[in-house]
C-alpha cells in the first residue's frame, strides 16, 4: 500500500517484485536493480515527500523497499485501497450482520510471546463491549486447544465460536461484517478498515496500536467515524503468570 501511495504521485513509476498469491497479485522483478537505488529494509517511519523528490529529480530511479510501513498516514482512503484488495479471495466467507458482534482471536504465536508488542486482548474488553452493545459474540480465528481459547468459552458459553478455516476465508469474514472487534494485529486492522460493511469497528489501543507504547506506528484512523478507540496502559507481553492474569 505504500509502495502504490508512492506510484499514485511520480509519473510512470511502477511497482515490482511483489507475490500476494491470496489476491492474485504477483509480479516478478525480471531487471537488476539500478546503481542509486535507495534502500530501505526495516521500521515504519519514511520520509515520503523525500522519497517522491528523489525519484521526480532523478537522483535516484529505485526504491527497494522491504520496511513495515505500519502508518495509516500512508495509506490514503480505504476506498482506493479496496481496488488493490478485491472480495474475491474467500467467496464462499460467512457474514455477519447488526445483530452479531464479530471478534477476531489472534491467539497462536502471539501467545507463545513472539513479539513484545502483539498482546492477545483481555477477555473483560470483549465483555464490556457485549455488555454495552447488546450484541451477539462470534469469536473466530485462531481458536484452538489452550489456555486463552478455552478461557473464552467457559466466559461466553453463548457465544457461537468458528475456528479458523485459512486466512482467506478469515479475512473475508472479518471484511464481510458489520460490527466487527479487532485482535492486536496488522492482519485483523486490515481486514476490518479494508470493510465497506462494518459500520462499528471497536480496536484495543494495546500492545502495537498503542501509541504511547510505539510512537512510530500509527494504526489510529482518528477521522474514521466507524472506529472506537479503547485506551490501554503499556503492555509489553512476556506470557509471564502476571501478564496471563492482566488477560
Amino acid at each position: 500500500m505504500f509502495a502504490r501511495r508512492l506510484q499514485e504521485k511520480v509519473q510512470n513509476c511502477e511497482v515490482d517484485g511483489y507475490d500476494m498469491p491470496m489476491w492474485g497479485m504477483k509480479k516478478r522483478l525480471d531487471v537488476k536493480l539500478p546503481k542509486y537505488c535507495i534502500s530501505i529494509r526495516l521500521g515504519h517511519l519514511f520520509p515520503g515527500d523525500r522519497l517522491i523528490k528523489y525519484l521526480e529529480s532523478g537522483e535516484s530511479t529505485c526504491i527497494d523497499f522491504g520496511g513495515l510501513a505500519q502508518r495509516v498516514e500512508y495509506y490514503g482512503s480505504a476506498s482506493f485501497m479496496r481496488t488493490m484488495f478485491p472480495e474475491t479471495c474467500a467467496p464462499d466467507a460467512p457474514s455477519f450482520g447488526d445483530d452479531r458482534l464479530v471478534i477476531n482471536v489472534r491467539a497462536a504465536e502471539i501467545l507463545k510471546s513472539f513479539h513484545p508488542d502483539y498482546v492477545p486482548a483481555p477477555i473483560a474488553w470483549y465483555q464490556s463491549i457485549v455488555e454495552a452493545t447488546g450484541l451477539r459474540p462470534v469469536f473466530m480465528g485462531q481458536l484452538r486447544d489452550d489456555w486463552y481459547s478455552q478461557k473464552l468459552r467457559d466466559t461466553f458459553p453463548d457465544a457461537e465460536f468458528l475456528e479458523s478455516h485459512g486466512p482467506a476465508m478469515d479475512f473475508e469474514t472479518i471484511r464481510n461484517s458489520t460490527n466487527i472487534a479487532i485482535g492486536v494485529s496488522s492482519f485483523s486492522w486490515l481486514a476490518a478498515w479494508l470493510s465497506p460493511k462494518a459500520q462499528v469497528i471497536h480496536m484495543p489501543l494495546l500492545g502495537i496500536f498503542n501509541p504511547l507504547q510505539r510512537i512510530d506506528v500509527d494504526l489510529m484512523p482518528k477521522r474514521d467515524s466507524r472506529y472506537r478507540f479503547y485506551q490501554f496502559p503499556v503492555c509489553r507481553w512476556r506470557a509471564s503468570q502476571e501478564d496471563i492474569d492482566f488477560v
